[in-house]
């Protein structure tokens, strides 16, 4: 086709790239579907719990309350680590009082 002038190099060579690249890219996107599997799994059990119709009305006023409720509330050296992650306190002794 270049011989007979309806190719020219410069062509050929995008075409040749562009197939290469692709190839690639294609082949690249394997190791990646079992984590895409793994979230759409997921997302399935978080919209079952989303769509979850609770056995507590929480718009409900009626039920006992309370008459009057006073007081304060202080937290006094308040200290805090997650699991995850020891080596770091999140929280250290804190105080709060309201």
């Amino acid at each position: 086709m270049i011989a007979s002038g309806v190719l020219n190099p410069g062509v050929l060579l995008t075409v040749l790239w562009s197939v290469n690249f692709g190839a690639f890219s294609l082949g690249s996107i394997g190791p990646r579907i079992e984590s895409f599997a793994k979230a759409v799994a997921a997302s399935q059990n978080l919209f079952q719990i989303i769509q979850r119709v609770p056995s507590i009305n929480s718009g409900d006023q009626g039920g006992e309350k309370p008459p009057d409720i006073r007081g304060s509330l202080e937290l006094k050296g308040v200290s805090f680590v997650y699991p995850s992650r020891p080596e770091g306190n999140f929280l250290e002794t804190t105080c709060l009082t309201t």
